[in-house]
């Protein structure tokens, strides 16, 4: 659980540097047709630095529960933005796929590592409980 929250934050540091190198090709292509009005360049720049932070904070919090959660959610955040502002930019459609994966993945194994330390608090507390009974006969 902990290496693939490394592994994701790893990959997406690497995607998000191809995206900001793509992003910007994009915006002079629009800048060089004189489209402007597609913003899928803009967006992929945005998605970029969004996958950026989510993937140094997914290196530095990978075994924390909340910490997790949350770069999870801006993940999907990220996805969302991507998904929305999709134009000229094809690509664009793919990173924010995976972004969403990727925010998947994180909020998954948040919870499932929220429910393995609650369940192993409550076998804590039953193995005290049971030495203090043994303790009183």
């Amino acid at each position: 659980m902990f290496s693939a929250r490394l592994i994701i934050g790893i990959l997406s540091i690497l995607i998000s540097v191809m995206m900001l190198f793509q992003s910007c090709a994009v915006g002079i292509v629009n800048g060089m047709e004189n489209n402007m009005s597609d913003t899928s360049g803009s967006a992929g720049l945005l998605v970029a630095m969004i996958m950026l932070v989510c993937g140094i904070s997914a290196i530095v919090t990978r075994k924390g529960v909340i910490g997790s959660a949350i770069v999870g959610l801006f993940y999907v955040i990220a996805g969302f933005i991507g998904r929305a502002a999709r134009g000229i930019y094809g690509d664009l459609a793919v990173w924010s796929l995976l972004s969403i994966i990727f925010g998947c993945v994180f909020v998954i194994t948040a919870f499932v590592q929220e429910r393995r330390i609650a369940r192993w608090e409550r076998m804590q507390q039953y193995e005290y409980m049971n030495e203090d009974m043994e303790k009183e006969e």
